[in-house]
């Protein structure tokens, strides 16, 4: 199955999906202007996950800020997760009530459970 790794930059998170292994990471900061362009193959993996999977999926979202671009392309994203037994592990700060309500917006809008994770501050 496929695998897809991209190293964290200064506007772009850290990914991880792994097939084989069922886990979906990403961590970091996702400010990109073509988001679309970025999380489009993230996508299309999940997709043909959906297709060929065996165990439930293990995604976790540990952002540390997103713009809209990005908050669209993770309503996609969250969607696609959707038609896959998966986990969702949403990862905040204690200190950062806006991406713990982002997260519960999301658990709204896709109408899944979210495991929700507060981690001390950076």
């Amino acid at each position: 199955m496929e695998r897809i790794r991209i190293q964290e930059e200064k506007y772009s998170p850290y990914v991880l999906f792994d097939g084989d292994k069922a886990i979906l990471e990403i961590t970091g900061v996702s400010i990109l202007e073509h988001a679309e362009n970025f999380y489009k193959p993230l996508i299309e993996a999940v997709e043909k996950f959906k297709e060929e999977y065996k165990y439930p999926l293990n995604a976790t979202f540990d952002f540390h800020a997103f713009n809209t671009a990005t908050a669209r392309q993770l309503l996609t994203l969250l969607k696609a997760l959707k038609e896959v037994p998966a986990i969702i592990r949403w990862v905040y700060e204690d200190d950062d009530e806006d991406m713990l309500e982002a997260g519960e917006d999301y658990q709204d809008m896709v109408k899944m459970d979210f495991v929700f994770e507060e981690k001390e501050s950076e």
